[in-house]
């Protein structure tokens, strides 16, 4: 488990690591652009964390039994890469205007990409399953690895155009890992499930991860999408912004997700009261990174990615107060899914998006709509979330408590 901690926390920082490398060197207008393609990329493609979940559900259990499988898994894996694939495409037709690329050549790109982080995910689902830890890690920091080098050297040598092909390239990392046997035999992995009942289970577990993703790894798309006309240098500064504020707090959260998992499902409190507790916790710390961010945040945001990027101590306020939102509607999803009722948590994840959409379409600039958006947006997922929380506790009377966050 160790190891894919550190796989996890190496790929949030290789990632983060990328969006600034390609701050200081491109400039914020054409940030705005990269900031666009890699949405489109990984809010799409966050669904694949769901099938991911789900394979490493499904072959746990049958290899638990002891049993042959009846269905080998990767057959239903490359059907459900269809549906993203297809996806990708609309959304760069209904968008890529906006981004001055040529829509066939960006959709190929991005839509190869996402065949090969289905088959990524696949098999990190599998060796998970297996407990071959050391070789999860090994995949997923390639993957983010061969993604940063490729960006550097298409700003290095002055090719912008090359910029999808580089996000795209890394999800085909784990190609020379299968030297290693080990990851060969993943491809033969079968679970008990029927075809039709992987499809179904995965299709569910993508349709939550995705929508999270839309609102986590995709705010650039969902500006875009509003407002095409406004991807300009002063919006490249905000989403710039944006990334450096949302990034330390969300790669930690979701490094701790197992953990706030097993604290909302010891026993104790009531499933609501325990969510409550965390969302105090997370308002207390909130508190003080926005004063933080008021405070020193211009400086530091200057400092990472250089005097052309200069923003507000209202802007930096704003947008730590809307990241520490989102930070509660994680883990409000998180309490959902714990509980078993992940519609509800699908729910408040698609209202998020929605509310989020409609502010940012709001008559008022670019800058002021998008400071609304990733405040409001949450908030109204979290309003959502709450609801369900709170009559689950009440109809059902279900006890699944927590250690809280100041408790082991």
């Amino acid at each position: 488990m160790a190891w894919s901690s550190l796989g996890t926390l190496a790929t949030g920082v290789l990632g983060w690591v990328t969006m600034v490398v390609v701050a200081r060197l491109a400039g914020p207008a054409d940030f705005a652009q990269f900031a666009v393609v890699w949405a489109i990329f990984f809010g799409v493609g966050g669904g694949f964390a769901g099938l991911q979940q789900e394979v490493t559900r499904s072959v746990t259990l049958a290899e638990r039994e002891g049993v042959r499988g009846r269905t080998q898994l990767l057959g239903p894996v490359l059907a459900l890469t269809v549906p993203s694939v297809a996806l990708v495409a609309l959304v760069v037709f209904v968008d890529g205007g906006a981004l001055g690329v040529s829509a066939g050549l960006l959709a190929l790109t991005l839509g190869g990409g996402l065949v090969g982080l289905g088959l990524l995910t696949f098999g990190c689902g599998v060796l998970a399953a297996r407990g071959k830890w050391h070789l999860l890690a090994s995949v997923m920091t390639a993957d983010a690895l061969l993604r940063t080098v490729a960006v550097v050297l298409c700003l290095r040598g002055d090719r912008l155009d090359l910029l999808p092909l580089a996000i795209a390239i890394g999800a085909f990392a784990w190609a020379p890992l299968l030297l290693v046997a080990s990851v060969r035999e993943v491809a033969r992995a079968r679970v008990l499930d029927p075809w039709t009942g992987v499809m179904r289970r995965a299709l569910i577990a993508m349709g939550s991860s995705g929508c999270a993703a839309l609102l986590v790894a995709g705010f650039p798309l969902l500006v875009s999408l509003a407002r095409p006309d406004a991807l300009g240098a002063s919006v490249g500064v905000v989403l710039a912004t944006l990334i450096l504020v949302r990034a330390p707090m969300l790669v930690v959260l979701y490094g701790f997700r197992p953990v706030i998992l097993s604290g909302l499902l010891s026993e104790g409190l009531d499933l609501w009261r325990a969510v409550r507790r965390w969302w105090l916790a997370l308002s207390a710390l909130g508190i003080l990174a926005v004063l933080l961010a008021a405070v020193l945040g211009p400086w530091v945001v200057r400092t990472v990615f250089g005097d052309g990027y200069a923003s507000s101590a209202t802007v930096l306020a704003a947008l730590t107060a809307g990241s520490v939102c989102l930070a509660m509607l994680v883990v409000s999803g998180i309490a959902l899914v714990a509980a078993d009722r992940h519609t509800q948590s699908v729910t408040g994840w698609i209202f998020a998006v929605v509310v989020t959409l409609v502010v940012l379409a709001l008559d008022r600039s670019a800058q002021q709509a998008i400071l609304m958006a990733v405040v409001v947006g949450p908030v109204a997922g979290l309003a959502v979330h709450g609801i369900s929380l709170s009559q689950h506790s009440s109809r059902r009377g279900v006890q699944v408590g927590s250690t809280g966050p100041g408790r082991g």
